[in-house]
């Protein structure tokens, strides 16, 4: 911190709860008539007398008090007494009605006429939300490439039940951090609003922010809960240094421990106390750090050298490392990290997967436990080569950190890197080997899609055997192959079985399956997410939205949308959209789709009936109704850049609608073919599983911001991207986004029929 800090005023807290409440009470006072009494309480002193002053200003003909309680009476024309008030309620002895009263009840009100203005004879104009509307408001103030990060820490205080973070607290927080640069360092030096030790350098690497500030808060409450002495308390710390721990007993000693946004107020607000900083504190075991950097990722492959005779194909490959599983049935990868794993708090296995550049993973893939040996590198072994579906080309063996929970770790990339990442070993190509008197081996069952796929091409290929295809449905739907907390793999598979018409395997990607596993286990919060790529490395979404408004329409809304959770996942099944029989469960899905058709009515319609204070919430309703089931990402790549995209997840009402269109347009398609001429059933079928795509359905989103996105491809078959219309690179963005997810980039190029252009069709 370079200059000096700006201590908060009261005043500046004033003021802005004012601004977010003097509109709507203006505004409700307008609309009442004369007679009409209206209380409202639960403010401090300066707040009440700043709102008092701002309604005789802006409604001059109502009366506008705030009630004196024996204590404060520094303005005899604001302040009224009890009895007063009784006679301003009353009517006037002509029996004509007094102007409407709007008054201002301290907290602790003890007066004897309170039965007078009770809820009974005075209409209570509700503040509780007040300072969750404001904090909302702040944090949106916050740089966009930090505001996920405070907006987790704060989270995470409320969570502990910090007792000095409040919502009161927070805003206090958010404002002072606003006074003073509404910077990383400012962000750091305003903890002392919420009661923990300022930390300048809280925000130099923003992943680890949420760690030091666990670490903060378990100091505070250390020092402020502990039964020794303070001396005692502060040795409990396992501070390092013997200087800090000298100098920081002194001053609590002085400045006491029982407040601690005393204390700590004055680490940050006095220049001589700077050395106090959370910065400055260094513990004897370290703080847990929250990311985990690679050393080295090799592998025991043996380098093509310049007299290799075994194939021509080597001639082009000297230098670099080969892999034939022909003849090698087995290599080894070491693995070698910093801080030794046991150190990493939350971690508990490391997988190890063979990827190919062009297609991505291939299905081989190891686990590799947390070791407790002190030595910080391992060895995993892959074997049984030959039984790998390798395609010759370009190979890397990446490795990935994971909690027991199946929740990936972040990964300390060196600043300045570009091209091969730290957890990923040196290409190594790829050489099948064929022998064409082998007999070919057995195909496995055909990939698709979704079940839905799978339907429609078991009906095709039924059509094209002369045998009826109508009836052709999902017997069973189950996963194959899944992750639990022994078990990460880059894609798992579902198997849809038809009966005597085979089975279908469905790929679905990691990443995807488990943002919407959290998006289904939640159908009623959050309303959205928000998820983090720093330098191609995913961090698992975080809600971002997190209350729906309560209305009727919500309630139906929420209702229909847990029905159609419930046909997804299928019980005990835990599938995803993909595993989904759309046609069975039509009903779900169009009651799904109108109960959100409902909700955006009734939402607009209150938008433009309500003014004021319930226009405003109003708006932020249905702000986040259409942000439901998307995911803001904010990308970081190697240089810094930080650059914003969107995902829709497939349990968006129109994403499940549109599913469910196209389903039913091939259940028609197949109808028709079955009596139509047999050479249009393959162009039919074509036309269905490769031509038709939802590209461009919806072709705009709107974001909680108030921005509108639009869209750029998918990142998988029910996956859409989104990107800011100032977006230089949408291509490079997609690219970006497809990397750090595991997903091959959409070629560019091709026909498809997009969502707008079904829907047409299907009208005709």
């Amino acid at each position: 911190m370079s200059g000096a800090f700006r201590a908060l005023p009261s005043s500046d807290l004033t003021h802005a709860v004012e601004g977010l409440l003097l509109p709507s009470l203006a505004a409700a006072l307008r609309d009442r008539g004369p007679g009409h009494c209206m209380r409202v309480s639960d403010l401090g002193p300066e707040l009440m007398i700043a709102l008092a002053r701002g309604l005789r200003t802006q409604v001059p003909s109502a009366n506008v008090h705030v009630l004196a309680d024996g204590e404060t009476r520094s303005d005899e024309d604001i302040h009224v007494s009890s009895t007063k008030l009784v006679e301003l309620r009353n009517p006037l002895p002509d029996g004509s009605l007094r102007p409407p009263l709007c008054v201002f009840l301290p907290a602790n009100l003890r007066t004897s006429a309170e039965d007078s203005f009770g809820s009974a004879t005075f209409e209570d104009f509700r503040v509780d939300d007040a300072y969750e509307l404001l904090r909302g408001q702040l944090l949106e103030g916050v740089p966009s490439t930090l505001r996920g990060y405070v907006r987790d820490i704060l989270e995470h205080l409320r969570e502990e039940r910090w007792g000095w973070a409040d919502a009161v607290a927070q805003v206090r927080y958010l404002l002072c951090v606003r006074a003073n640069g509404n910077d990383g360092e400012s962000l750091g030096g305003a903890l002392y609003e919420l009661g923990l030790v300022p930390d300048f350098k809280l925000f130099h690497d923003p992943a680890a922010a949420w760690g030091r500030v666990r670490k903060n808060l378990e100091c505070v409450r250390r020092l402020t809960n502990g039964d020794s002495s303070v001396l005692g308390r502060v040795l409990g710390l396992d501070l390092v240094n013997r200087g800090l721990r000298r100098r920081l007993s002194e001053y609590l000693a002085e400045a006491g421990v029982e407040d601690p946004s005393a204390w700590t107020r004055d680490v940050v607000l006095d220049r001589k106390n700077w050395d106090l900083s959370f910065d400055k504190w260094e513990f004897g075991s370290g703080v847990v750090p929250d990311r985990i950097a690679f050393v080295r990722v090799e592998t025991d492959l043996p380098v093509a050298s310049d007299d290799e005779e075994a194939d021509d194909r080597l001639a082009d490959l000297v230098g670099q490392q080969v892999l034939t599983p022909k003849e090698r049935r087995t290599f080894g990868v070491v693995v070698e990290v910093d801080p030794h794993p046991r150190r990493i708090q939350g971690l508990d296995h490391f997988t190890v997967q063979i990827i190919s550049q062009d297609t991505g993973p291939v299905g081989a893939s190891r686990k590799l436990k947390v070791w407790k040996p002190a030595r910080t590198y391992a060895k995993v072994t892959f074997s049984k080569l030959a039984r790998v579906d390798f395609e010759e080309g370009w190979h890397h063996v990446r490795v990935l950190p994971w909690t027991a929970d199946g929740d990936p770790l972040p990964i300390d990339e060196p600043s300045g890197q570009s091209g091969k990442r730290s957890n990923e070993s040196e290409p190594f190509y790829v050489l099948p080997g064929t022998d064409l008197d082998e007999e070919p081996p057995q195909r496995d069952a055909p990939r698709v899609d979704s079940v839905e796929h799978g339907r429609i091409d078991r009906q095709f290929a039924a059509l094209l055997q002369d045998r009826e295809a109508a009836d052709i449905a999902p017997e069973s739907v189950g996963w194959v192959q899944r992750s639990t907390g022994r078990r990460a793999a880059a894609q798992e598979i579902i198997e849809a079985k038809f009966g005597r018409e085979g089975a279908c395997r469905i790929a679905v990607p990691r990443w995807l399956k488990n943002i919407e596993q959290r998006i289904l286990r939640t159908p009623e919060r959050p309303v959205s997410w928000r998820m983090q790529i720093r330098m191609g490395q995913p961090e698992m979404p975080a809600g971002d939205v997190d209350e729906w408004p309560m209305s009727a329409a919500v309630r139906s809304f929420l209702d229909a949308r847990s029905a159609y959770f419930g046909s997804i996942v299928q019980g005990s099944g835990d599938l995803v959209s993909q595993g989904l029989d759309f046609l069975r469960n039509a009903p779900a899905v169009l009651a799904y789709s109108a109960a959100y058709h409902d909700l955006l009515g009734d939402l607009s319609t209150k938008v433009e009936r309500a003014a004021g204070r319930d226009q405003l919430k109003a708006i932020v309703s249905l702000r986040s109704a259409l942000t439901v089931d998307t995911i803001r990402l904010v990308v970081q790549d190697y240089r810094g850049q930080v650059r914003e995209a969107a995902l829709i997840a497939p349990t968006h009402p129109l994403r499940a609608l549109w599913q469910l269109a196209w389903a039913q347009l091939g259940a028609a398609w197949v109808r028709d073919a079955a009596s139509g001429p047999r050479d249009h059933v393959t162009s039919a079928r074509e036309a269905l599983l490769r031509g038709i795509a939802s590209v461009n359905f919806p072709p705009m989103l709107p974001v909680g911001d108030g921005r509108v996105f639009a869209a750029v491809d998918n990142v998988h078959a029910a996956w859409p991207l989104y990107a800011p219309a100032a977006e230089d690179d949408p291509r490079g963005l997609l690219g970006d986004v497809c990397a750090a997810l595991g997903l091959p980039e959409p070629s560019i190029g091709g026909a498809a029929i997009t969502g707008g252009v079904l829907a047409s069709r299907m009208e005709r």
